[in-house]
């Protein structure tokens, strides 16, 4: 059955052609559309069947000749015959002499089965070099032409859709790189505007503590102030009234003899070894409750309430001034994201004056 070509069509025009009889060895066979589909299918069944059983040379056979009469069968599945009749026609030929029949059977099966056109045009080459027969040098140079213009358009546009995914591949990195640089500025703001969110947290938190402060440092410097006072002019509540014209001043202990600023005694003179200086005085404690004590107490608080007070109000400070570098940021970084969406447009160069002509003598 092998050796048995059954002719198809020539396609010069485009067009299948009807079966003719058994061609020799020395006649290209190009096989056209679908020619009897009730005949293929039939082969098709058997060369299944054989398949499935064993019978390896038979169902090859039988699926070659469903293939001749109807390249529709291709559309089936195959179970790995289509393949397995690719690899017996390569044999076949790499292993005799071939003829015309052969190399164009082998050049169908090439273009059909594997889609190999560059192997299919050179089979149809080599038949149409050595065929004696002007019909079957025309129907093998023929069907040459047309798979060769069909490679010529494949490549072409197989360039042209490398080109097209290439292009496409572009422009999806750079809409992936553009948006990676919106979402950083993006994160960008969020970041400055949690941390503005922060700040102003901590803001009204210090100025609680500074009002509160505040007040603490008045309270303990007139409780201060009160003591001193009544340290000062002890006993007030309990002397008579006296009138304002003939109040004698604050009392005072008795003066210093001598009054300050006046000459001292001179120092007398002695023969005898000197003596060691005398220690300061012990220094006493006031009574506990006592006015001084309290005005003592007091008066530490304040410098307490102060120093606090003072550190709450340098911490406000430099909140308050991260606050406004922060709105300055956040305004840069916002006009950045709008430049990312709306550039700027580009400057021109600056012309370059020309510079003098030079003079030919």
């Amino acid at each position: 059955m092998a050796s048995l070509l059954i002719l198809a069509g020539v396609l010069m025009t485009g067009m299948p052609v009807v079966a003719a009889p058994p061609a020799g060895p020395d006649e290209c066979m190009v096989i056209g559309e679908e020619v009897d589909t009730v005949k293929g299918t039939k082969l098709y069944m058997e060369a299944v069947s054989a398949w499935r059983q064993g019978l390896r040379q038979k169902a090859l056979d039988q699926y070659e000749a469903a293939l001749l009469a109807d390249r529709g069968v291709l559309s089936r599945p195959d179970e790995g015959m289509a393949i397995a009749l690719l690899e017996r026609y390569r044999e076949r030929v790499g292993a005799a002499s071939p003829t015309v029949a052969l190399l164009c059977r082998q050049g169908f099966f090439e273009n059909i089965i594997s889609g190999n056109l560059e192997s299919a045009i050179v089979e149809y080459r080599k038949a149409a070099s050595i065929a004696s027969s002007e019909a079957s040098k025309r129907a093998a140079g023929s069907e040459a032409d047309r798979l060769q213009a069909q490679l010529e358009y494949l490549r072409t546009w197989q360039a042209e859709y490398r080109r097209t995914v290439a292009l496409q591949r572009r422009r999806q990195d750079a809409e992936i790189a553009f948006q990676g640089r919106v979402e950083a500025v993006d994160d960008r703001i969020i970041q400055l505007e949690d941390e503005r969110a922060e700040l102003e947290e901590r803001l009204a938190y210090l100025r609680r503590q500074e009002s509160e402060g505040r007040e603490e440092l008045m309270t303990s410097i007139r409780r201060a102030s009160r003591y001193r006072r009544a340290q000062y002019y002890p006993g007030r509540e309990n002397q008579p009234d006296v009138p304002a014209t003939s109040y004698a001043g604050p009392a005072v202990g008795p003066l210093p003899s001598p009054p300050p600023g006046a000459p001292g005694p001179l120092p007398t003179t002695t023969t005898t070894s000197p003596t060691p200086t005398p220690t300061a005085p012990t220094y006493q404690m006031p009574t506990e409750g006592s006015n001084l004590s309290l005005f003592y107490r007091n008066r530490n608080e304040s410098l307490q309430n102060e120093s606090t007070l003072y550190n709450i109000r340098a911490e406000i400070t430099g909140v308050e001034r991260r606050i406004e570098e922060i709105d300055k940021l956040i305004e840069k970084t916002r006009k950045e994201r709008d430049e990312l969406f709306n550039p700027p447009p580009a400057k021109k160069p600056a012309a370059v004056a020309p510079g003098p002509t030079p003079i030919r003598e």
